[in-house]
């Protein structure tokens, strides 16, 4: 027994030799050694304050933002955030280039935001679609079944057509919040630790 264990034992040990690799060794630079030398990476934070609580929307460089600033609307990405200015890439066709453009956080009126609500988002798109197809159908289908009634107007048709038409505009309303800047709704500059 104890030579049958000793021969698997060592069939295991060298086919693991056999197929190792041997790996370059890395050496790594050292850390800096104080952690004030680093510099401090800025993103913009939006305090959105609610009836209960406070809430904060950090935008990072790299993250999508959408926003109105000096009566234009932009939609792009963040470029670049210093102490008191942010930064976005906007393609200038003329030049056929992209060109940063800086703008002050006082200077933004309004945040859009966009959430996903589990069925409501989607609801927005296909409730109002689902409204009119009904109201269609019933205007266009007969009544009974020797087709008289066809392309009446009923207006009973109108309450459950409109109520999912309702539905959809309050789920596009509830899932796309803009947030205009006030007292309520400051936009900030705040530093990553």
């Amino acid at each position: 027994m104890r030579q049958l264990l000793f021969f698997f034992l060592v069939s295991s040990v060298s086919t693991r030799l056999a197929t190792a690799q041997v790996q370059p060794t890395v050496t790594l630079a050292a850390p800096p050694a104080d952690s004030l030398n680093r510099p401090r990476t800025h993103y913009l934070a939006l305090d959105v304050q609610g009836l209960f609580k406070t809430r904060r929307y950090r935008y990072y460089v790299g993250e999508p933002m959408r926003f109105r600033a000096r009566g234009e609307r932009y939609n792009a990405l963040l470029y670049a955030v210093t102490d008191s200015t942010f930064s976005i890439l906007q393609t200038n066709e003329v030049m056929n280039r992209s060109e940063a453009i800086n703008f002050r956080p006082g200077e933004v009126q309004t945040i859009y935001r966009s959430r996903r609500i589990a069925w409501l988002t989607a609801g927005s798109v296909a409730f109002p679609i689902a409204g009119l197809t009904y109201i269609i159908a019933d205007y266009v289908n007969p009544r009974d079944l020797a087709g008289n009634g066809r392309y009446i107007f009923d207006p009973h048709s109108l309450i459950p057509g409109g109520a999912l038409i309702a539905l959809g505009a309050a789920g596009y309303a509830l899932s796309r919040p803009h947030y205009t800047l006030n007292k309520k709704h400051q936009l900030r500059i705040l530093w990553v630790y």
